[in-house]
């Protein structure tokens, strides 16, 4: 349960998706942290059920390096491509969840 708060690279793509909102104006700011927990969410459930992403591990480091830049450089894309974006690194957080988790409870 620790290891979204323990984990660095989990850890660094929530703050890095909390600081992206607070960058943003209107509905993305509540938008993108409920997309990227939902889908995480949605992602662990997959995992959980045996679905492996191909490149998991660069998934995930690709989805803070991408969040880190959208910070640094203050992008303000569209609302739906910022979700987007948001939902497909939220993916690959949750499916590495959920693919850990049966191997944890053991």
């Amino acid at each position: 349960i620790s290891h979204p708060i323990g984990g660095l690279d989990h850890l660094l793509a929530m703050v890095a998706v909390g600081l992206w909102a607070a960058q943003q104006k209107g509905a993305a700011r509540w938008a993108l942290p409920c997309t990227f927990v939902g889908t995480m969410l949605i992602g662990g459930l997959l995992g959980f059920e045996g679905l492996n992403l191909p490149a998991l591990e660069s998934g995930i480091a690709a989805s803070v390096l991408a969040l880190g830049l959208a910070v640094a450089l203050a992008v303000r894309p569209p609302l739906s491509l910022a979700v987007a974006a948001t939902a497909l690194f939220a993916l690959f957080h949750g499916v590495a969840h959920g693919l850990e988790l049966p191997n944890m409870s053991s």
